[in-house]
């Protein structure tokens, strides 16, 4: 077996562009607020994995490499996980979501739990949209129950335009669930040793 050396490091200005024109096109102007004073840091093995770091912690990463011992220069992380880099796509994870849902303006409300069990949200599980949507539009989802009203339950990416839910069937799938990808709270419930 091959072992892989883990690497956590400044993204490079190809990874910090990948992510960079990901969270320009889903939250616009907003980025300069996102990203005051924060760096890209990604961790390295296998899959590259996305941590936003804020000023302080860049100049700590950095003062401990530049000035302690060989065996504390390799800094296994830091920061807030947003996603992962795959084939040179920025992925946003639940995480991410959790981070920047503040700045998603496009929110999906939902009548029950399904969403956070892996499951697709259809049309007839929707209560309400904050604002139009398009295809392949990021949304925040959030339910709308007696006891979890307001709750964020994760991210998803639409797969219809809103101006087509009016006509749609109730079965039309709006976000496709995913099981085994951290879309959702409920991926942490179901991956649960």
């Amino acid at each position: 077996m091959v072992k892989t050396e883990t690497l956590f490091k400044k993204a490079s200005k190809e990874e910090e562009q990948i992510v960079l024109s990901f969270l320009l096109k889903e939250f616009d102007t907003k980025v300069r607020e996102i990203m005051n004073n924060k760096s890209i840091f990604i961790k390295q093995r296998g899959v590259k994995e996305v941590y936003i770091v804020n000023k302080e912690l860049k100049d700590t990463i950095e003062f401990i490499r530049n000035n302690s011992l060989e065996l504390t220069k390799n800094i296994f992380l830091a920061g807030y996980p947003i996603g992962i880099i795959h084939e040179k796509q920025f992925q946003l994870e639940i995480t991410g979501g959790f981070y920047f849902n503040k700045y998603m303006e496009k929110r999906l409300i939902i009548k029950t739990k399904q969403f956070l069990y892996g499951k697709d949200i259809v049309l007839a599980n929707v209560n309400e949209y904050t604002l139009p949507f398009k295809k392949g539009n990021w949304l925040a989802v959030y339910g709308r129950g007696k006891k979890d009203s307001g709750l964020f339950y994760g991210v998803g990416k639409a797969l219809v335009d809103s101006n087509e839910l009016s006509s749609a069937p109730p079965n039309t799938v709006i976000i496709k669930g995913y099981k085994h990808r951290p879309f959702d709270l409920g991926w942490y419930l179901r991956f649960e040793k």
